[in-house]
């Protein structure tokens, strides 16, 4: 992610600040938009709800083939969690996604990080005002989190990274700041 390909290099502060930058901007999205989403989504929500699986599938072949080199590789992963989902929830366990998330979102960081031995070099901390994003940056970033951010609101299994993506394909962002500022908002 390019948050920590910016900490490898040294500067994981610029990443922080990129965000936060994101998180501000996410708070007057959040303020604008949710008198539109009080008023939109319970009218349209019970329509959404009836051809959600649809667009699911939609939204996950979109995301399969906007992979450069592993389509094979993102369609089997895809396939392997969704068994691994339908077999957890079928366990006559009490909470089962618990004890599933935490070994796979802990476990899967701790090995990587141990097979690369990652080092992480000597942050480089500058004045904020060296930190900058031009305002078309602004412009897209901030565009592309409020053409993604809806599908969070109301897609289930849709998180912040996944709209990211979603919101730098619409805009063609490749800019490693302009998607750490609009992956921000998403995750609020």
């Amino acid at each position: 992610l390019p948050g920590h390909k910016l900490l490898l290099r040294g500067r994981g502060y610029y990443a922080i600040i990129f965000t936060l930058y994101g998180s501000l901007t996410a708070l007057l999205i959040i303020i604008l938009f949710t008198p539109i989403f009080l008023f939109l989504l319970p009218k349209f929500y019970p329509s959404i709800q009836k051809i959600m699986p649809f667009i699911l599938i939609t939204v996950s072949l979109f995301l399969i083939s906007s992979e450069k080199n592993k389509k094979l590789w993102a369609l089997f992963i895809f396939l392997i969690a969704g068994f691994l989902g339908i077999a957890t929830l079928n366990i006559n366990i009490k909470e089962p996604l618990l004890p599933l998330l935490t070994g796979l979102f802990g476990s899967s960081n701790l090995i990587i990080a141990i097979k690369q031995k990652t080092k992480i070099p000597e942050q480089r901390i500058t004045s904020l005002r060296n930190i900058k994003l031009s305002k078309d940056s602004i412009s897209r970033a901030t565009l592309a989190s409020i053409i993604a951010s809806p599908f969070t609101a109301f897609l289930p299994g849709l998180g912040a990274s996944q709209a990211a993506l979603i919101g730098r394909s619409f805009l063609n962002i490749k800019d490693q700041r302009e998607f750490l500022f609009s992956w921000e908002p998403l995750t609020q």
